[in-house]
């Protein structure tokens, strides 16, 4: 796992996922030492051409590289997707 720096001084954690094209994958996520259900997380895609997402759920459209944020209360987490073509 990977730190990107958010806003101010405070690190971000990066998770790195590869999935094919037209392939889904659900995002796992933690907090608190408890996994969060998907559906009860915000999420938001870098590119929505390559990668879309809804409740927690990935979609990948086409081959390049996105970046998607799930939010939850106040933690933060980043995807770095990488879509390998069909």
């Amino acid at each position: 796992m990977v730190s990107a720096k958010g806003k101010g001084k405070k690190k971000v954690p990066v998770k790195r996922i590869t999935i094919t094209a037209g392939k889904q994958k659900s995002l796992s996520f933690k907090y608190k030492g408890k996994r969060i259900s998907r559906k009860k997380l915000s999420c938001r895609s870098s590119n929505k051409k390559i990668v879309t997402v809804k409740k927690g759920k990935i979609k990948a459209r086409k081959a390049g590289k996105a970046t998607v944020t799930a939010k939850y209360k106040k933690s933060v987490r980043k995807y770095r997707i990488t879509v390998k073509a069909k």
